[in-house]
């Protein structure tokens, strides 16, 4: 099996010297990457474009040149140069509003994701240009998606040559430069060191359904979905709709189902043990729960108040027993086609024994929110 070829992601703002230092650092050790992939903003691109890429004294070109290095092996041009866009499509400016920050995080979480899925690439992510929340979306991206191999570099420039207009990399013969102090410096002085930052890779411990979606989707699916490991889930509940909310997906209920699950958390809250049917629904523990703890949890006295007559109404039926079987299977299986199978395992409405068969939910009180997506 062949090496991986090595891909450097690096984000470029109006200083791209970032991507030749780093291709410097690279080549001192021996790790020539095959592409070069820049994400960047409109003007960003402009200048990449007019200080790496000029075909007749780009610095790219001229450090090949320089260290001996065939250009032509290294994929870098303007098709390697992503341009970042808003949310209605058009190229990135600057990154002036919230809209136009998630955007972005969007895109350089799937421009990551995507290289990830290729076996034969290692990622190389350098961190060193473009705006802040770049950078964190960036290294926060090959968290997520991130495999053994794969690096995460910032480049160390000494202070008189960081971000210096004519400094792109030491060149083989030293050259005299001036500081905007007027100082003179020269390039054989220059240092320039690589280092690696570590990250946590989460990518074996998140189910790889979790990873799609934005980025504020992923984040949430993430950590929900790590809670869900550690037995730290957690749970919101919007009574409007019937919808629940985990690992950053949405299960939509039937209203009947909804009041069922609510109340299967109300009784975990007051006992783990699984309870059979009557005993869940018998007239004293519904009225020990609702609407008084029902409205502690926050909902209000209106959405208590139907939510309980919906579950009385299937603890009165005539198949009272059948009804509750059968809602508790449409409530587990709008969980498992939902929500990430190990989230939807920690979830579901559990069976134990026979004759009677008992139920309860693994979530109590505690670990559930009441939210509102719309008003009610």
């Amino acid at each position: 099996m062949s090496e991986p070829r090595t891909v450097l992601v690096a984000l470029a703002g109006l200083t791209p010297q970032v991507v030749t230092e780093t291709l410097y650092a690279l080549w001192r050790e021996g790790d020539v990457p095959s592409e070069i992939h820049v994400l960047t903003t409109l003007p960003g691109r402009q200048r990449v474009r007019e200080t790496l890429l000029d075909p007749h004294q780009g610095a790219f070109y001229r450090f090949c040149s320089d260290y001996g290095i065939d250009h032509r092996r290294i994929r870098f041009d303007l098709g390697t140069v992503h341009v970042l866009v808003t949310p209605d499509g058009r190229p990135v400016e600057d990154l002036r509003t919230a809209r136009e920050n998630a955007a972005v995080a969007d895109q350089l979480a799937g421009f990551v994701r995507d290289l990830a899925t290729d076996p034969g690439v290692r990622i190389h992510a350098s961190l060193a240009g473009g705006r802040k929340t770049m950078t964190y979306y960036l290294g926060y991206a090959l968290s997520l998606f991130g495999r053994p191999g794969d690096r995460l570099t910032h480049v160390l420039v000494s202070e008189d040559f960081e971000a210096h207009p004519e400094f792109f990399y030491p060149p083989p013969q030293p050259v005299d430069l001036r500081t905007r102090a007027d100082k003179r410096i020269r390039t054989a002085d220059a240092r320039i060191d690589l280092v690696d930052i570590p990250f946590v890779r989460l990518r074996e411990f998140v189910p790889a359904e979790v990873l799609r979606g934005s980025f504020s989707e992923i984040v949430a699916g993430a950590e929900q979905a790590l809670a869900a490991r550690c037995g730290g889930l957690r749970l919101d509940l919007d009574p409007a709709t019937h919808t629940l909310w985990a690992a950053g997906r949405e299960c939509r209920l039937r209203p009947q189902g909804f009041a069922l699950y609510l109340h299967l958390v109300l009784v975990a809250g007051e006992t783990e043990e699984p309870l059979p049917f009557l005993e869940l629904v018998a007239e004293p523990r519904v009225e020990a729960l609702w609407p008084d703890r029902a409205r502690e949890l926050g909902l209000r006295g209106e959405e208590a108040r139907d939510l309980a007559d919906r579950l009385e109404a299937l603890a009165l039926s005539k198949k009272g027993d059948r009804n509750f079987v059968s809602a508790v299977s449409k409530v587990n299986r709008a969980l498992r086609e939902s929500l990430p199978p190990a989230v939807a395992a920690r979830l579901e409405i559990r069976r134990a024994g026979r004759s009677p068969v008992r139920y309860a939910v693994g979530i109590g009180p505690d670990a559930v929110r009441i939210v509102r997506t719309r008003a009610s």
